[in-house]
């Protein structure tokens, strides 16, 4: 049976989607099946896999409802495959039920679980219903984080909130740990709040991973244009750290290709 891995983060702009596509794409060249399910209403993750979000297809948003199944909502793309996401997600709060609306994610995906090695859920950029899906449905999370202060200051709440849903509803979420991304190295102030990340994530008896994911203009291009970064560019710095990033991950915990 495969695991599920949320990227997750309540603060915006740092690198969940770029980090759940990359990921992708490098298990996917080490040999492994896997799935994106896209929970942001966003839609960036879909997007730029050029997956159908419009119309009259099934999507994360179904999967949740109870009206589509994983199978129904699965689109099959190159490399992996994708549920996506459609834009009315934000508002699927209220059309959700009180009775088990935590576990919607988890019974839908139970389905398809032992068909994939990985499925990486995209989140959105806060805490509401989806998001805790997410943490309810995975076995592991990975908080991609900015070397910033605004990051620092919101790692206090989302390290409780993700504290209070193994409390209360999924025991066995393990913490992977800190992905730090658009770092600059070249940069003293970047170092230090690397570095303060770290100790405030040792504080929670959470890993920060060695591994730090710097920025490339060409992983913009490959979202625009929609290629495969590993393929067009594998010595690019940003496809360097992730596949550094990936041997750390799989060391923790590799799954049989």
């Amino acid at each position: 049976m495969g695991k599920i891995i949320a990227l997750a983060n309540q603060k915006g702009g740092v690198s969940k989607t770029t980090s759940s596509a990359l990921m992708a794409y490098g298990l996917h060249h080490r040999g492994f099946k896997v799935l994106l399910v896209d929970l942001d209403p966003q839609r960036n993750l879909s997007k730029n896999m050029n997956a159908k979000t419009t119309g009259d297809v099934k999507t994360s948003m179904e999967l949740l409802l109870g009206t589509a199944t994983a199978e129904e909502a699965i689109q099959h793309l190159p490399y992996f495959d994708i549920i996506p996401a459609k834009k009315e997600l934000a508002s699927i709060e209220p059309l959700m039920p009180l009775s088990g609306r935590l576990k919607k994610l988890k019974k839908g995906l139970a389905a398809v679980k032992d068909k994939y090695n990985y499925i990486i859920l995209d989140t959105a950029p806060s805490l509401g219903v989806l998001s805790v899906n997410a943490l309810v449905a995975a076995d592991e999370v990975i908080v991609p984080s900015t070397a910033s202060v605004f990051s620092i200051e919101g790692f206090l709440d989302f390290f409780q909130n993700v504290r209070d849903v193994q409390e209360d509803d999924n025991p066995d979420l393990v913490i992977r740990g800190v992905l730090i991304t658009m770092f600059n190295g070249r940069a003293v102030i970047s170092k230090e709040l690397a570095e303060m990340t770290k100790t405030l994530s040792d504080k929670f008896d959470v890993k920060t991973f060695d591994s730090k994911i710097r920025s490339s203009v060409f992983i913009s291009e490959s979202q625009v244009h929609r290629f495969d970064p590993f393929v067009v560019d594998p010595k690019n710095i940003v496809c360097q750290d992730f596949n550094n990033f990936l041997d750390e991950f799989l060391e923790g915990g590799a799954q049989n290709g």
